[in-house]
């Protein structure tokens, strides 16, 4: 099992910083780079771009009261939860209804 990870590309948790353009203010956010190549992908799912996509997370979850102090971790459990769908549709039909 570690070699799985302990294998895998250094490149994959190197930390990226990248400048997003939301409601016309921007903000820098740092995260590695498979958080940043997982986010393009479901924003290509969603026919979004990246800022479009950290927008609609942000309202969404607003929208549940949560505080998004730390927007950043937030993306990452995205992430991991839009995998751990993607892994069991099933649970995605669970967690919709």
């Amino acid at each position: 099992m570690c070699k799985l990870f302990a294998g895998a590309d250094p490149e994959l948790w190197a930390s990226r910083t990248r400048s997003i353009r939301m409601d016309g203010m921007v903000t820098s956010l740092r995260l590695e780079s498979l958080f940043w190549m997982k986010l393009e992908e479901i924003a290509a799912g969603e026919a979004l771009n990246l800022p479009q996509l950290l927008r609609r997370l942000s309202d969404e979850a607003m929208d549940e009261g949560h505080d998004l102090e730390n927007f950043a971790s937030f993306l990452r459990v995205c992430c991991l939860r839009f995998a751990d769908l993607q892994a069991a549709p099933d649970r995605a039909r669970e967690d919709a209804a």
